[in-house]
């Protein structure tokens, strides 16, 4: 992962962290029985999604390395004759765009997991009230299931500019390579490396 992508998601994480203006709910078991079943479904269900987001985070982890390997290998082609100088700017902004969405789904799935710990928290909290079990100051709580919400929103806007900027950016290398190889240039080494792979 890129040290700027590190920071911000750092700083995202700490946000997660830090939710709900210090006050700590403790979780409900969707287990117990003395609960009403609505509850421990919905207790469940808030339960299932924070480990939903929690599993699409550690795939994008996972992805944005897998995509700055492959940006590291298309950075190394060599590209030689025809029109190669053109061929390796298009590839060194694909490449580069490629992992900016990367980072930009990971961004998004940090801030679904911030509105899936926000979500959870909030339900746990209206039904320990709503069942006279404990009491909570409930507006910081929505405060930040909204403020989550909002912040999801926008992560997932900029994720959508980037992909477009990713399909012009796909688009420009590929005339690039076109011309490139009709002038006789150099492609064997581009096919050698494992070609467009995630960025086609």
């Amino acid at each position: 992962m890129s040290a700027h992508a590190s920071r911000a998601v750092l700083a995202m994480m700490l946000g997660v962290l830090a939710g709900c203006g210090g006050q700590t709910v403790e979780p409900l078991d969707p287990r117990d029985a003395t609960l009403p079943p609505e509850t421990r479904h919905w207790i469940a269900d808030a339960q299932d999604g924070v480990i939903v987001a929690r599993a699409q985070y550690d795939a994008m982890v996972v992805q944005v390395r897998e995509v700055e390997t492959w940006r590291d290998r298309m950075l190394d082609v060599k590209w030689s004759g025809g029109r190669a100088a053109d061929v390796a700017k298009g590839m060194r902004a694909l490449a580069t765009s490629r992992l900016q969405v990367a980072e930009a789904e990971l961004a998004y799935t940090v801030e679904f997991m911030r509105f899936a710990e926000a979500k959870h928290d909030l339900a746990n909290a209206e039904r320990a009230m709503l069942h006279d079990l404990a009491v909570y100051d409930l507006k910081p709580l929505r405060d930040d299931a909204t403020a989550a919400k909002r912040a999801m929103g926008k992560a997932g806007d900029d994720t959508d500019r980037l992909r477009g900027e990713l399909d012009k950016a796909t688009e420009r290398f590929w005339a690039a390579y076109a011309a490139h190889a009709a002038a006789g240039g150099q492609t064997v080494s581009f096919w050698a490396s494992g070609g467009p792979g995630e960025a086609e």
